[in-house]
């Protein structure tokens, strides 16, 4: 039951996110767990007609948001920067693509954390030079 809960308010709390238009995936309600790198991806490129499409876009968008956001607060304030946004930095929608992307050449994350590969990716997509 708590379970149960906590799946619908995750899923209510995703709602609140902007949609990615995106590649084939399969999701069901079991995925917003993000039990590892590889449900991200899938979550983050299902497509828009898949009738979880709101939810899992949601879900990839909160979840990378807040990943992304704590992860430059520790490692962009730090004594040695490791991730350093450009002045004019992608869009939220076009970051999460060219992760999704990224994942692709990086399958020996497939099984890592989800917030693991996340931090990884920022650190190769934005380096501080």
């Amino acid at each position: 039951m708590v379970l149960k809960l906590a799946g619908c308010l995750i899923i209510a709390a995703a709602t609140w996110a902007l949609p990615l238009s995106s590649a084939s995936a399969t999701v069901d309600p079991s995925d917003f767990v993000v039990e590892d790198a590889s449900v991200l991806v899938q979550l983050c490129s299902v497509p828009e007609d898949h009738e979880y499409y709101a939810e899992a876009i949601h879900m990839c968008h909160g979840f990378v948001s807040g990943v992304a956001q704590y992860a430059f607060l520790l490692l962009g304030s730090a004594e040695v920067q490791l991730i350093c946004y450009p002045d004019s930095p992608p869009s939220r929608t076009e970051a999460i693509g060219e992760f999704v992307t990224w994942m692709g050449t990086r399958t020996d994350l497939a099984n890592a954390e989800a917030s693991e590969a996340v931090v990884r990716f920022m650190e190769e997509r934005f380096p501080c030079n």
